[in-house]
């Protein structure tokens, strides 16, 4: 039974009536099937899981032999859309019902294409209708006439020709954003495909088109959506084009948007996160006191802040859009006063006189006093004061200054990033709200945040970080992924896993982009991330979310029931911080929401380096993660010393320096007459001190204790040192960006073009990672060119081909062949020989200068375990040994071996993969239909045989039936000099044909689908499709 056994349309309406009577929960639950995230049927206006309709409507067709189950189910998400075509019924995405699945709608709509190029059609579409719901109340709008209005907007808003608004109106609904209807009637439930009705139904005068219902609710009761609406959309105009169309969309509501100004120049609309919102209460502004700073004083002794504009004569009350526009046009009537500078004033003028409200912040950036910003709260929103004879300062808002002399550089890089621009006014996103009110209220910008780590907690610890996707692979945002580049130095993050609190860390450095440095586990999100660094301090004991209070109001990372909401990072409010500190004072002791006492803590200053604590010492041969105790003896301080404080641990002699840290796990405590304390050490440095010679050229560790006064055996360590400490550990401990020196002359993206890859940031992103971690595994189905790149791009990093190595797994492949093992000699005798791996391994760590790669060809056809030994662990941790099996030598990996290996996926045992591997390796896929495979055999052969790029389509037909993309057949098949159209049968008769064999031995009817006569006689492409479907995974446990 298969998918394909469904041909009746009544065995689909009649599971669809069961749906609606079980309810969707119970319907899945039934036929056991979980939640579709994309590709719904649609019906009669009502959406459903796509493929758990296919699977029980086969039972009601075929009732002998009951439904198709999901674990029975073979056919992509393609074949579902089409089968459920066939019979008459539409597969779209559903509609959004959250703000965070609007954003994702929004921002995975499919383009619309016109002469093969993507043009803003849908989204002018998406403006116009939203424009509608928010002014006019209008949620239903006649097609015929929204036709004639989205053509005008195209000519006047793309380089589009008019006529090619009616393909929009139909194609937007399979995006889950739209609805076309007839007399109440969905459209789509007799006109299935993407391809419009006739003209006389589209248009006829009972058809309209609307908002979903779900979707006009969420802007009916957030009206402030249209801010972020028309930003997820806007990077689809042109930069002369940008203003106008944000003029149209945001006329008639309380104005222009406060950027106004063109984006002709530097492009300041986005803050480094990607997202500035709109809506929180107060709003910051900018507003500068004269270009040289001439009416600074002005503003602190009025309690004021203006605008010295003389050409501006007195406003109407209401300031009206209008009004603004005329007099600026006024003003400045020359042509060659562009629009985009008339913009730019009215992006100013505008926000000033009309969006500065009495409570929103307003900053000043000091001319007078370089360095310095003054920060205050406006009293009065915009009037003239008829008292003042200068013109100058008639047009002003009153301002309560609160403080006049902050420093700049602590409000961190993004809100300087904000008050660098050439500006007179300017809005500042609600995060800059957050951090200046800060400043008033405590005289630091610090914010607090929750973070939900679930099963990354242990990485992201490791590679001390908070750690999410810039994007999905969709291309969608989530605010609170994007709220990690908002993290700025200073920040405390409260860390959550499992039930409980369980650390609390500092950021040390602001968020920013990067490139994830761990394996997540899914392939749902893309790798580049936004990353801050962060100094982990474990809670010696874990903190019950049942014994935290405070969790009562729907916000932050909480729910009205007080559990924890999904999502990754939470800002969290200064009131819930303090209960938090105060109802639990003692566990959050010495951290950075209850920094008390740090202490430095002294071996015996006669012991050398073997003598250290001899815990200490074992424990810096495992992993540094793990908290192990120790003792240590105490002349000074123990008075002051208690439980809960943090304590450096310092080695004296030639290499004297911080080898670790952790904390006291006890007050000091006589014993025979002499003081102790118990420690918990949970971060070793033994094997990479900070040590004394570099400290002393740090301008705040060179006064540490134990340099200042070697003898004693405890010192007292400000919270500055503590604080710069934790900053140098956790840049020490971070993963370097790039690959170790490449000799080639030859950019990643000279290379990418050379192997046919594009894009080319695919293979430059490979060889970043390469750089976090040297081990990286293609996979992909065969002939798709894994072991040829793997290769290349091992000469590449090498430089030559000698410090290259390839060898191949297979399942009799064991450690004796690949690392050492004992082998007869001509004498009868035995001796102990190198595999590939050590011998290669030695050349790299004779020549560290130098960088070796070993390709391991089909590396899961052997027992990984049983081959790779102790290297699991080393490949881990290159900078530590680990004893060989039959030599009984230390051995490590150095760190300039590089190690690519290949998988193949047709035989699905990529999902047996140890989880060890997948946990040191970083995974990239190598599939026909998706960068940087896709296109290639098109780009090879229009280059090499331009007689013959119709077998690039043949392919894709073949793959387009195969419907599996880890089936799909690759496209070195068909890479070759001498390849004639005779090669090509040939090749797929003897190497095709019996590859489809293997995948369908039971079908032999569905093989003759594949043979080249029946491929190059018809053609079996599909019609525009959404979403790809689902990959194999090999990083998922």
């Amino acid at each position: 039974m298969a998918l394909a056994d469904l041909t009746d349309r009544q065995a689909v309406l009649d599971t669809l009536a069961e749906f609606d009577e079980l309810g969707r929960a119970g319907f899945l639950d039934k036929y056991g099937y979980g939640s579709a995230k994309d590709y719904f049927l649609r019906y009669r206006g009502k959406y459903y899981d796509s493929k758990a309709i296919c699977g029980a409507a086969i039972g009601h067709q075929h009732p002998d032999l009951g439904p198709l189950g999901s674990n029975e189910f073979s056919g992509g998400n393609n074949t579902v859309k089409k089968q459920l075509n066939d019979l008459g019924f539409a597969v779209s995405n559903a509609p959004p019902t959250s703000v965070d699945e609007l954003w994702e709608a929004i921002e995975g709509i499919r383009s619309h294409q016109l002469d093969g190029k993507g043009v803003p059609h849908k989204q002018l579409l998406l403006l116009s209708a939203c424009r509608a719901a928010v002014i006019e109340g209008r949620r239903s709008l006649a097609l015929a006439a929204l036709e004639r209005e989205l053509d005008e907007l195209i000519v006047t808003f793309s380089n589009s020709p008019a006529g090619g608004a009616r393909d929009p109106l139909w194609r937007l609904q399979f995006d889950g954003l739209w609805e076309v209807t007839r007399g109440g009637d969905h459209l789509t439930d007799t006109h299935a495909s993407n391809e419009p009705p006739p003209v006389a139904e589209l248009l006829a005068d009972d058809t309209a088109g609307s908002l979903p219902g779900c979707v006009y609710d969420l802007l009916a009761n957030e009206p402030s959506l249209l801010r972020g609406i028309f930003e997820r959309v806007g990077d689809v105009f042109s930069n002369e084009q940008l203003p106008e169309v944000r003029d149209w969309f945001f006329a008639g509501m309380e104005g222009p948007s406060e950027e106004s100004s063109d984006r002709t120049g530097a492009h300041t609309w986005d803050d480094s996160s990607g997202v500035r919102t709109w809506g929180a209460t107060p709003r910051a502004w900018m507003v500068r006191g004269g270009a040289n700073g001439e009416d600074e004083s002005f503003f602190f002794e009025q309690g004021a802040a203006t605008v010295a504009w003389d050409a501006l004569p007195d406003p109407p009350e209401p300031v009206t859009d209008t009004w603004l526009r005329k007099v600026i046009a006024n003003a400045y009537p020359d042509p060659d006063f562009t629009a985009a500078a008339r913009a730019n004033f009215l992006g100013q003028l505008w926000p000033f006189m009309t969006l500065v409200a009495e409570g929103d912040l307003i900053v000043t950036p000091l001319q007078t006093n370089s360095g310095k910003v003054a920060i205050g709260i406006c009293s009065r929103a915009f009037h003239v004061n008829v008292d003042q004879d200068n013109p100058t300062k008639r047009f002003r808002i009153d301002v309560d200054w609160r403080i006049l002399d902050v420093d700049k550089s602590i409000l961190g890089t993004r809100i300087g990033s904000y008050l660098n621009q050439p500006r007179t006014v300017g809005w500042l996103d609600d995060d800059t709200t957050t951090r200046l009110q800060a400043v008033l209220a405590t005289g630091s910008p610090r914010l607090y945040w929750w973070v939900n780590q679930r099963t990354s907690w242990e990485a992201e610890e490791q590679h001390g970080c908070l750690c999410a996707p810039q994007r999905s692979k969709s291309g969608s945002q989530i605010r609170h992924h994007l709220d990690v580049g908002r993290v700025q130095v200073g920040d405390v993050i409260v860390h959550y896993a499992d039930g409980d609190i369980w650390a609390v860390s500092e950021a040390t450095s602001s968020g920013h982009e990067s490139i994830r440095p761990y394996e997540l586990g899914t392939d749902r999100w893309r790798g580049e991330v936004f990353l801050a660094r962060c100094w982990y301090d474990r809670l010696p004991v874990s903190v019950s979310l049942a014994d935290v209070n405070g969790r009562n109001s729907d916000s932050g990372p909480f729910n009205k029931s007080g559990g924890v909401k999904q999502g990754y990072l939470w800002p969290l409010s200064r009131s819930f911080v303090n209960q938090l500190v105060s109802d639990h004072k003692e566990a959050l002791r010495g951290t950075a929401l209850n920094q008390e006492a740090v202490w430095l803590l002294q071996a015996n200053p006669d012991l050398d380096k073997s003598q250290f604590p001899k815990e200490l010492r074992q424990h810096s041969e495992s992993n540094s993660r793990d908290i192990v105790e120790a003792s240590f003896e105490l002349q000074t301080h123990y008075r002051q010393m208690r439980a809960g404080d943090r304590a450096l641990f310092w080695l004296s002699g030639e290499q004297s320096g911080i080898y670790a840290t952790g904390w006291l796990a006890s007050d000091p405590y006589q014993e025979e007459g002499t003081w102790h304390v118990n420690v918990a050490v949970w971060w070793n440095t033994f094997d990479d001190p900070l040590l004394k010679t570099d400290l002393m050229d740090n301008q705040v560790l060179k006064d540490l204790g134990p340099i200042r006064y070697p003898p004693a055996t405890s010192y007292e360590v400000t919270l500055e040192q503590w604080a710069e400490f934790k900053r140098l550990a956790s840049n020490r401990d971070a993963a370097p960006p790039l690959v170790n020196g490449t000799t080639s002359s030859e950019s990643p993206a000279e290379l990418s073009e050379r192997l046919y890859l594009e894009p080319a940031s695919e293979l430059e992103e490979i060889i970043a990672l390469l750089g976090d971690r040297p081990q990286a595994i293609f996979y992909g189905p065969p002939g798709t060119g894994k072991t040829w790149v793997a290769l290349k791009l091992a000469e590449w990093l090498a430089g030559s081909q000698g410090q290259v190595k390839l060898v191949q797994f297979h399942p009799s492949y064991a450690y004796e062949d690949f690392v050492e093992g004992w082998r007869p000699t001509e004498d009868g005798n035995f001796e102990l020989r190198d595999g590939p791996l050590k011998r290669l391994a030695d050349q790299a760590a004779d020549n560290p200068d130098h960088t070796f790669v070993l390709v391991v060809d089909e590396i899961n056809r052997a027992n990984l375990s049983k081959v790779l030994g102790e290297l699991f662990f080393l490949l881990e941790y290159r900078d530590h040994q680990a004893t060989l099996q039959y030599s009984d030598k230390e051995f490590s990996l150095p760190t300039n071996l590089t190690i690519i290996g290949t998988m193949n996926t047709a035989d699905r045992s990529i999902a047996l993969v140890d989880a060890a591997l997948r946990r040191r390796f970083h995974f990239h896929p190598f599939f026909p239909d998706r960068p940087p495979v896709q296109g290639i055999l098109k780009r090879w052969l229009d280059e090499n045989r331009p007689d013959l790029t119709w077998v690039a389509d043949l392919v894709d037909r073949a793959n387009d039936l195969l419907d599996d993309r880890n089936m799909a057949i690759g496209p070195s098949h068909f890479m070759k000099e001498d390849l004639t159209e005779e090669r090509v049968q040939q090749i797929w008769r003897r190497s095709i044909i019996p590859f489809v064999e293997d995948q369908f031995f039971d079908e032999p009817e569905r093989v003759k689908q594949f043979t080249y006569e029946s491929l190059t006689s018809s053609d079996t492409t599909e019609p525009e499709t959404g979403k790809d479907g689902e990959d194999a995974d090999p990083s998922s446990s």
